[in-house]
Formats: structure tokens, sequence, C-alpha cells
């Protein structure tokens, strides 16, 4: 696959950090090498004043350490 979506809730709760999520995504990986990892882009489903972006880079994949 070559994209993830998320769709997750913004909670208003004093217990909630509204202005931060994290998401990890585990990976296969099959080759080493150097890819370009796309740009990462949110987006409010109804309301277009929410959103962000984090634009591309390349990323160097190499063997887990033993």
């Amino acid at each position: 696959d070559d994209r993830v979506h998320f769709y997750f809730h913004l909670s208003n709760s004093r217990y909630s950090d509204r202005n931060k999520k994290v998401f990890r995504i585990p990976i296969h990986v099959s080759y080493q090498g150097t890819y370009y990892l796309p740009a990462t882009i949110v987006e409010a489903m109804y309301d277009d004043a929410y959103g962000a972006r984090k634009k591309g880079r390349w990323i160097k994949v190499v063997a887990a350490k033993k």
C-alpha cells in the first residue's frame, strides 16, 4: 500500500491535548535503500479552518540492528 487514512475526533475534553495527535504505523521493509516519504496532510472533514501539512522528505531504509 502507498498511503494510510485515519479518521479521528478532536476532543474538547480538558484531559485531552486538542493540538496534538500521534500515530504510529508499523511497516515491513522489503528492500533497503533511499525512498521519498510524501507529504503528510491533515484536514477537518466539515471545517476547512482546521488543517496541517508537513512537506515530504527523503528517508534511508537500513537493516535493523540485531
